[in-house]
């Protein structure tokens, strides 16, 4: 981590015309890590689940009272949550598929914002798609 009178020396596109910029927060390209992994076993059971939940808790809602919707902003808290529980307590083993010739790793590391990013998109996908689905399909059949 790099004190704020160090100078960075990087890429000229990432480094910031302005000194004021590094003295008060270090930028982000500088925490970023391309190892990291993203597509876990994680974001896919959080991501599904999430999914789900955010469309029938939309459908629900909507189809009693339009004026309040679960969105992405309420799964990214939860999710974060449910992934640092997930990345301390699922143990850390290799699955191997035979059939499908298919490795994964159930808990690779720590959980990451690039997760979270993901099972966000994820919920936001179920969140749309049930208010959309109430709309369109609900809104007729109320004759």
């Amino acid at each position: 981590m790099q004190k704020p009178n160090d100078t960075y020396i990087g890429k000229e596109e990432d480094i910031s015309l302005f000194r004021e910029i590094y003295g008060t927060k270090q930028p982000y390209f500088l925490d970023y890590e391309e190892d990291q992994p993203i597509w876990t076993f994680r974001v896919f059971i959080l991501g599904s689940v999430s999914c789900i939940i955010l469309l029938i808790l939309n459908k629900f809602i909507l189809k009693q009272t339009a004026e309040c919707i679960t969105s992405m902003i309420s799964n990214a808290i939860v999710a974060f949550v449910l992934g640092h529980i997930m990345a301390r307590y699922v143990p850390k083993r290799m699955i191997f598929w035979r059939k499908l010739r298919l490795e994964f790793c159930i808990n690779p590391g720590g959980f990451n914002i690039k997760e979270l990013a993901l099972i966000s998109i994820f919920g936001n996908v179920g969140a749309v798609f049930g208010g959309l689905t109430s709309c369109l399909i609900l809104n007729p059949l109320k004759m």
